[in-house]
């Protein structure tokens, strides 16, 4: 994760989980755009991109992406105090998407771009749909206030 260039905060207190949270206004709008079923890739990532900038005025844009590290962080979530760069993990010097992220460490990294790809393509659908739905719920307690 670093040598993509991010610096990655696991909050242990809740003063750290504050330092992220960002307070809504009642009946503030909170759209979703992209899914496990509808993904945003690095290829379809501009028109989603474009698509927010025309309906919303400064938005404040979280973005969420799976990560492969060591095995000591699988499973494990992490904030990021940036946008995430899309393709990164893969040598792409891709789209920066986002005011801050989420990451989701989903395998061990073999820091190797084809293999990378395979163990993707192998990990645990139940780690992805837990690690999603404990990721989801914390969004919402965050903006819930």
């Amino acid at each position: 994760m670093s040598e993509a260039g991010y610096t990655l905060y696991e909050c242990k207190s809740e003063e750290e989980i504050q330092a992220f949270r960002k307070y809504y206004e009642k009946r503030e709008e909170v759209c979703i755009f992209g899914d496990l079923s509808n993904t945003i890739t690095l290829k379809n990532a501009k028109k989603t991109i474009d698509e927010i900038s025309e309906k919303y005025s400064n938005p404040f844009i979280i973005a969420i992406d799976s990560a492969l590290s060591g095995t000591n962080n699988i499973g494990k979530v992490f904030t990021v105090k940036s946008g995430i760069c899309l393709g990164s993990g893969f040598g792409n010097s891709g789209l920066i998407i986002g005011n801050m992220g989420i990451k989701g460490i989903v395998a061990q990294d073999t820091y190797n771009n084809r293999m990378r790809y395979v163990v993707l393509q192998n990990t645990s659908l139940n780690l992805i749909i837990e690690m999603a739905n404990y990721t989801a719920k914390g969004i919402y307690n965050v903006i819930n206030v």
